[in-house]
């Protein structure tokens, strides 16, 4: 699946914004990358008014991001979710990086996404989360026969305590979105045998889903633990640990450096059987 016209049209459209920049990016983002509401002008000051020009495209190129992130370009989650943040006031740190996602795109129009279907790999999903000090942040990808149907890169509405709270929360998300593909597989007439596969790299998460003892602990976050135990142990959700480095929802959480950006990219569309 190519989006390549699309992503022609939009150079094209703002060809202007790209004029002496001839520099080549082969990631969207810069590795040490860092945004945050610090960053957008205060109003009248000069940064404000200097940026009054370069909202309207802004607001315009993200909405082309999302657009691009949620059909074909799963590269491109993780920066078009954090840049959307700020489309009602954008400081000039958050235009730069969305003009270097432009010119990303002008070195990768022609990238697609690979769908290889497998008949022997049914439904599965890829689950992680990034640990903030603020408001964490959430990714998963849903696949069937290997193919990715669906993936997400989201910011979570509530401040967790540790890496495993972030995660069991990611993990409830991206339960209610296998469930949604169960019952659209169903209603396919699609037979399901067995539970859907959820793959995590965090080992707490999957003993909190078995260890009724542990939840003493966890008494802040009892209904997302509950409602991922209970499908656990209604086996409709099976969990399986993964290494970090092998999960393609990595992808969607946080920026990497230019190789391991690459490598996750590349097992998105060769993605491995759980």
């Amino acid at each position: 699946m190519s989006q390549e016209l699309y992503i022609s049209d939009l150079l094209n459209c703002y060809s202007q914004l790209l004029d002496g920049l001839t520099r080549r990016f082969d990631s969207p983002y810069d590795a040490e990358a860092a945004f945050s509401p610090d960053q957008c002008p205060l109003p009248d000051s000069p940064e404000h008014h200097r940026m009054a020009s370069h909202r309207e495209d802004y607001m315009a190129l993200i909405g082309a991001y999302l657009w691009l992130a949620n059909v074909t370009r799963p590269d491109l989650a993780y920066i078009a979710s954090q840049l959307a943040r700020f489309v009602s006031n954008p400081g000039w740190v958050h235009y730069r990086a969305a003009l270097r996602v432009l010119l990303y795109l002008r070195s990768s129009a022609s990238n697609t996404l690979l769908l290889r279907p497998n008949d022997h790999q049914p439904l599965c999903a890829y689950v992680d989360a990034d640990w903030a000090t603020k408001f964490s942040i959430s990714g998963g990808l849903v696949a069937f026969m290997s193919c990715p149907l669906h993936w997400y890169s989201r910011t979570q509405r509530s401040i967790s305590m540790s890496s495993t709270e972030a995660e069991y929360f990611a993990m409830c998300m991206a339960a209610r979105e296998v469930l949604f593909f169960r019952d659209l597989l169903l209603d396919l007439h699609h037979t399901l045998l067995g539970p859907t596969r959820m793959a995590t790299d965090n080992r707490s998460v999957i003993d909190l889903a078995f260890d009724a003892v542990a939840f003493k602990k966890t008494k802040h976050i009892l209904r997302a633990a509950e409602f991922v135990r209970d499908l656990t142990l209604k086996r409709v959700l099976e969990l399986k640990w993964i290494p970090g480095h092998s999960n393609p929802a990595d992808l969607l959480t946080k920026p990497f450096s230019l190789a391991s950006f690459r490598k996750l990219v590349s097992i998105l569309h060769n993605l491995p059987p759980l």
